[in-house]
């Protein structure tokens, strides 16, 4: 009986066990890997989307250069719409560009921008040849990372609201470089460094670049034992392979060749993939390719469509409501909190004054006021002397350092830059000029520059000034400087027939004292001594007086420049006012006045483009004999349809009204557009040498052109017709018109 009630008992027991619930298991840990691919990585925002809603937690994640972005701003505590909605307030032209807007540029950097030079700025340093270190400035995106980030800084990344890790490559070692800890904006741009686009990031002795190289879709860092995730979810949106009819140029051989690269290591990462349990996403990302970053809500959109493909995978590790609520609710509590000073550093820099930068980014102790810290490096930045102005975040201990990372130009102290001009009309006369400049920058610690310029062809001359600010800082300066020019004066018959031509030449040096407007413009005044002098090569030796004159006396020069770009503006003015007055008491041999002004008015409605000039040159007191006072109308958009200068005189004005459109986009290669345009003009000319081309009272004038924003300059074909002249073709390359 006792043994039958202990079976009995046992059997009861049994029951009891298999009768009461299973003991519930942990859900998997995700781990979210995040592959790189430029702007196709945006789609990575709309599968953070459908994995919010599939309502799938993240327990940690890896990027790579676009993975980073993304994965960065996630793993911070930023969800996809707010990451989307601050691309929606980017500037991606200006941040891709590396530029700055020109109204905000310093005048000294504006100042030759209409003399027609390359883009392109080289410079010598040690006897050697030096080029820049990228193609584009990372500036701006660097301060995109901060503004999104928040500035976040941590001892460890595993503190973040999702722990994440950074991948770039050793540019030295070839090695991976994984970031998990310190300032997050800095690891991500080191793992968005594309080499030879954005320039490397040093640290500790490394250069770090794009990580796309040593590892594009990071699932090792994920999957290594006793790792953080039990499942990895990973998404490659990399460029896919170019097909055989798809090779069709060296370029796009360079771009296979490099791709072999990257595809190799992806296919060694998927390897580490367990197909039962983990997921790989491969959005069809279509036409977009790395360079489509204005395309960001059409890429996430097709990154949510490849989620579809996968949602019975995906919806294993679903959790409830419940759960994924208080999952978010612990995510967002994990944010950092703001960024608190307590010490200041700035780079040490060999070329730019120490005490200057100093002067310039003053940062107080506390808490990081991110914006004001951000227009102080803009503004030192626009200088132009450096290639970024950036900063970083450190722990030191229990401290908060910030470390301000000024770059110098890799080109730097020695600019060089070169340019060509050409004029060029159906008439036969034919006009090339070949530029060259030189710029030595910082000769002293308040900053001195030495500027010199050549000019070969058909007005060959050169100038050589040096330039000292009167003080660290100091808006006021003064400029001292030698120049000498030659230029053709052709002389035409009251018939429109060439009768001779005069070659004149100019040698002066000058002593200014001059105001900084800052980014607007400057203004000089000062004294001048030289001589000009006229040489008959063809025609009537009466015609004017031959021979060297010498001239003294004192000069004033006025411009405000706020075009938004030099060549094709937009919108904006400028605003030029030159005098000079020679002085027998300062040992000229006459007594003259010189007057020019010019005023430059742009604005652009829609796509279409207006803009509005007026020229005006005067010579008082001379003789109407003097060959180098003549001032010349007719050209290319100054009367056009007669030839360059066919009209002269010592007193002349001229109306414009230009308009243009862009009407198809040159391949960066080339350039910027191409655009469609026509001029009316009017013009006329006083005080004309006797014997000479004369016409009385207004001159109309019309002309129609298709002009290339070109990487050597506005190059224009265009036809030009004056009343009282036939019509004329002409190539025209250049940016002061």
């Amino acid at each position: 009986m006792t043994q039958a009630l202990r079976v009995l008992a046992s059997l009861l027991m049994v029951l009891l066990l298999l009768a009461s619930p299973a003991q519930a298991s942990p859900p998997p840990r995700i781990g979210l890997v995040l592959g790189g691919g430029g702007a196709r990585g945006f789609a990575h925002l709309g599968i953070l989307a459908e994995l919010e809603r599939l309502r799938i937690p993240v327990a940690c994640m890896a990027g790579t250069s676009a993975g980073a972005l993304v994965g960065g701003f996630y793993a911070a505590g930023l969800s996809p719409d707010a990451i989307l909605q601050a691309f929606d307030h980017t500037d991606w032209d200006r941040v891709l560009s590396g530029q700055m807007e020109r109204a905000e540029l310093p005048f000294r950097r504006k100042r030759d921008d209409y003399r027609n030079y390359f883009d392109l700025l080289t410079g010598f340093r040690d006897g050697s040849l030096r080029f820049p270190r990228a193609a584009v400035s990372s500036q701006h995106i660097d301060q995109l990372l901060h503004r999104i980030t928040g500035d976040v800084v941590v001892d460890s990344f595993e503190h973040l609201p999702i722990p994440f890790q950074a991948i770039a490559t050793d540019l030295l070692t070839g090695d991976t470089y994984v970031f998990d800890h310190g300032d997050l904006a800095f690891a991500q741009r080191a793992s968005m460094a594309v080499p030879g686009l954005f320039e490397p990031v040093e640290l500790d002795q490394r250069l770090l670049v794009d990580g796309g190289m040593a590892r594009q879709l990071p699932v090792e860092n994920l999957k290594r034992p006793g790792g953080c995730a039990d499942v990895v979810i990973a998404i490659d949106v990399g460029s896919p392979s170019l097909k055989h009819d798809d090779i069709r140029s060296f370029v796009d051989v360079l771009a296979q060749y490099t791709q072999i690269g990257v595809l190799q290591n992806v296919r060694q990462q998927e390897k580490l993939l367990d197909p039962q349990r983990d997921i790989l996403i491969r959005p069809e990302l279509g036409r977009y390719t790395a360079a489509n970053f204005k395309d960001y809500r059409a890429l996430a959109e097709l990154g949510r469509e490849a989620v579809q493909a996968h949602l019975a995978e995906l919806s294993r590790y679903s959790v409830s409501e419940a759960e994924y609520t208080a999952w978010q609710a612990q995510r967002q509590a994990r944010r950092s909190a703001p960024a608190v000073v307590d010490r200041v550093a700035i780079a040490p820099t060999e070329i730019i004054s120490a005490a200057s930068l100093a002067e310039q980014l003053q940062v107080p102790l506390g808490p990081l006021d991110s914006a004001a810290l951000q227009l102080q490096l803009t503004q030192v930045y626009a200088s132009g002397d450096f290639e970024r102005v950036g900063y970083r975040l450190a722990r030191d201990g229990s401290s908060t350092v910030l470390e301000m990372t000024p770059l110098e130009r890799a080109v730097a102290p020695n600019y060089l830059r070169m340019g060509l001009g050409l004029n060029s009309g159906t008439d036969g006369q034919n006009a090339f000029s070949l530029l060259f400049s030189h710029q030595r920058i910082w000769l002293n610690n308040w900053g001195a520059e030495w500027r010199n310029e050549l000019a070969f062809g058909h007005s060959p001359g050169w100038h050589s000034e040096f330039y000292q600010p009167l003080g660290p800082g100091s808006r006021w300066f003064t400029a001292w400087s030698l120049h000498g020019q030659e230029h053709p004066l052709r002389l035409y018959l009251p018939g429109g027939e060439q009768l001779g031509s005069y070659s004149v030449r100019r040698q002066a040096m000058q002593a200014e004292l001059g105001l900084s407007l800052a980014n607007h413009g400057e203004i000089r005044l000062g004294v001048f001594r030289g001589n000009e002098r006229a040489q008959r090569e063809v025609g009537d030796p009466a015609q004017f007086d031959s021979g060297r004159e010498k001239v003294a006396g004192v000069q004033g020069h006025v411009v405000i420049d706020q075009f938004d770009r030099p060549k094709l503006p937009r919108d904006g003015y400028l605003l030029q006012a030159d005098f000079s007055r020679a002085f027998t008491l300062l040992g000229s041999e006459q007594d003259f006045t010189h007057v020019r002004a010019r005023l430059d008015l742009a604005h652009t409605l829609d796509a279409n483009t207006l803009r509005a000039t007026l020229k005006y040159a005067r010579t008082f007191a001379r003789s109407e004999r003097i060959a180098a006072d003549q001032i010349g109308l007719g050209g290319f958009l100054n009367l056009s349809g007669m030839g360059p200068n066919q009209l002269l005189g010592q007193d002349t004005l001229l109306l414009r009204l230009m308009g243009y459109r862009q009407i198809a986009a040159l391949p960066n290669a080339i350039g910027g557009g191409l655009y469609a345009g026509m001029s009316l003009e009017a013009g006329r000319v006083r005080h004309a040498a006797p014997g000479l081309y004369a016409r009385q009272g207004w001159i109309p004038a019309a002309s129609a052109y298709v002009v290339a924003d070109s990487l050597l300059g506005p190059l224009f074909v265009g036809v030009g017709k004056a009343v009282g002249s036939g019509v004329m073709g002409y190539l025209f390359l250049g940016a002061d018109f």
